[in-house]
């Protein structure tokens, strides 16, 4: 994909430029979360964010996504789960104000969008597709007339809980798995991976040419079998956001009413394994593992749909 090759690029690119080639010792998780946001920024509004990591748009926004993903949190925010606490209201202004902080930069990255379909300059995304298409329908939302000569049917809050989600979600998920990742390569077992993987991509492209082929072809299995290694480095949010259904759902034969409320079902914690008896999966150690004959068993799963709660 374009996307991924650009902030790839862009961001090893930086990382070894900072690092003077590998001599200075550096903090890796600021160039990762560039990566994961402009990702999302690209997709949803058709931009990016330019300049390095010590951008002040980026920075604000990975700082407010930190703190308002913590408000979900057990750990951060006792005042949902403890009601005595509630007689102390700082958290909640805590809450307000970065509610407010995040709705001044989606509404900033609107306007962006806007500005550039204004002048024909708006490149192919999400948001811009449903900006233009008067057919598109999320919630039934009432029409809503943005600045530009496109039409809306949908409301303003529907647009922006589409943005927030976009801009919010890949920096909950992608900067820890990448770190997760690097980390274990790190490790005395993560050189030799390294070393392994180096030799298979040897084999396969011995003129040396694998950056360029790596964009239209998969010809490396050790690659592919690690890259599925790390992705089992998910990151776990214990409470995701709930969901609150706007109209009728039939479900094999039985109907969710409107107003019900959905809690997401997120993956397992490992100290989960053994509370739900299921088989943990074996430690990221071999790569090869996945080059079987054989499809792996899979250990049982949840299932991937949200779990309804009468309203």
């Amino acid at each position: 994909m374009p996307i991924i090759d650009l902030e790839s690029n862009a961001s090893i690119k930086e990382l070894l430029a900072d690092s003077k080639n590998g001599e200075v010792d550096i903090d890796p998780i600021a160039y990762f979360q560039r990566f994961a946001l402009n990702t999302s920024l690209t997709l949803n509004y058709g931009i990016r964010i330019q300049g390095n990591i010590d951008n002040e748009l980026l920075k604000e926004i990975v700082h407010v996504e930190r703190i308002v993903s913590n408000f979900r949190s057990t750990s951060n925010n006792w005042q949902d789960y403890i009601p005595f606490l509630r007689l102390w209201p700082s958290r909640n202004t805590e809450a307000q104000e970065y509610r407010l902080r995040r709705d001044k930069y989606l509404t900033l990255l609107l306007d962006m969008l806007e500005e550039k379909m204004a002048k024909g300059e708006d490149k192919p995304c999400i948001t811009g597709n449903i900006l233009k298409d008067p057919e598109a329908k999320l919630n039934d939302g009432e029409l809503y007339l943005s600045k530009t000569r496109y039409s809306l049917t949908q409301s303003a809050a529907e647009i922006k809980s589409i943005c927030l989600t976009m801009v919010s979600a890949g920096l909950d998920t992608v900067p820890g798995n990448l770190i997760m990742g690097i980390a274990y390569l790190s490790s005395p077992h993560g050189q030799e991976i390294q070393q392994q993987a180096y030799d298979e991509i040897i084999k396969v492209y011995p003129d040396g040419d694998a950056w360029e082929k790596c964009l239209a072809e998969e010809k490396v299995p050790y690659i592919t079998a690690f890259v599925k290694e790390v992705l089992r480095f998910w990151t776990v949010i214990p409470i995701c956001l709930p969901r609150k259904s706007i109209k009728d759902i039939r479900w094999e034969g039985a109907t969710i009413p409107a107003g019900t409320t959905f809690y997401m079902v997120r993956p397992l914690p490992p100290q989960s394994l053994t509370h739900y008896k299921l088989t943990p999966l074996p430690p990221l150690e071999r790569p090869r593992r996945r080059l079987r004959p054989h499809p792996l068993p899979q250990p049982p799963r949840l299932p991937p749909l949200p779990l309804p709660l009468h309203p």
